[in-house]
């Protein structure tokens, strides 16, 4: 489907573009909040300043896109594969990504306060500056992770899975504060 025509039905009401195909589109600041985009592959796509507020990516493919200080509030990543894509700034507070693998990303400054990162996989991803209180890590999987700056108070970290990351000038969930590179607490 071409970016066009998406907007256009997008503009005269529909919602349901689940599995369309838009990759390497240009969508830059577009509004498709509450849109159903499940199993859509939007690989290499920009969406910069966009609006997905409620939307539907679950089973999306958003490898190497860019989602820089797009919002994402509210919606359902469940199993997507968002690796080496660039969040920073992006807003995914109460999101759910639960399943969903954005190794090799970069989430700086992004917000991901009250998440659901249930089962995420964070390989060699950079969490920097960002805030994550309240959200839930449970059994997610973080190797070689850079983690600086971030606020993980009040997250849950039940199973979760730390291998050769480092942490510097972080506040851990019990509020403790992190201030040398080190690894990460048992």
């Amino acid at each position: 489907m071409e970016v066009e025509e998406l907007l256009r039905r997008y503009a005269l009401g529909e919602r349901d573009f689940a599995r369309v195909d838009l990759r390497n589109a240009r969508l830059s600041g577009v509004d498709l909040s509450r849109a159903n985009l499940t199993g859509a592959n939007l690989f290499g796509a920009t969406l910069n300043n966009s609006n997905l507020r409620f939307a539907i990516l679950r089973n999306a493919k958003l490898d190497q896109t860019n989602l820089i200080n797009a919002i994402l509030e509210g919606s359902d990543l469940r199993l997507a594969s968002i690796t080496s894509a660039d969040l920073e700034g992006a807003n995914l507070e109460g999101a759910n990504l639960e399943g969903a693998n954005l190794s090799f990303s970069i989430l700086v400054e992004a917000n991901l306060r009250r998440a659901n990162l249930e089962r995420v996989l964070l390989q060699e991803t950079a969490l920097y500056d960002a805030i994550c209180e309240e959200a839930n890590f449970s059994s997610a999987e973080m190797f070689e992770a850079s983690i600086g700056r971030t606020n993980f108070r009040g997250a849950i970290f039940d199973n979760i899975v730390f291998v050769d990351c480092v942490c510097r000038e972080t506040i851990w969930p019990n509020g403790e504060v992190i201030t040398d590179p080190e690894p990460f607490p048992e």
